[in-house]
């Protein structure tokens, strides 16, 4: 599957002592789950070691209703890149962007 990694303002890229797991490098700013594009890397404030994208089509469970805490319906809108899962983020759930270093 290919990833939209998307670009950023270079003076938003921590220095190379930030650097996380993996070669990728964390973009400070956060903004809500509904502005990321599709296939864009992003983690979450509680997991700055998993990584996810968001998926352009994103998966009802019809028998799960919609998600309890936002009333979307589309359940499943991301996918964890390290176990390949799909995974639900509210909309107005806060991400961090992260972009791919050198």
């Amino acid at each position: 599957m290919k990833i939209n990694i998307g670009s950023f303002p270079a003076q938003t890229i921590l220095k190379k002592g930030g650097m996380g797991r993996a070669g990728w490098r964390s973009v400070p700013e956060r903004m809500k789950f509904e502005r990321i594009k599709p296939g864009v890397l992003f983690r979450t404030p509680w997991h700055k070691d998993r990584l996810f994208f968001k998926v352009p089509d994103p998966q009802p469970w019809p028998e799960l209703g919609p998600c309890s805490a936002c009333g979307t319906i589309a359940v499943w809108n991301a996918r964890a890149v390290d176990g390949d899962h799909l995974v639900h983020f509210c909309r107005d759930e806060e991400v961090i962007p992260v972009k791919v270093g050198q």
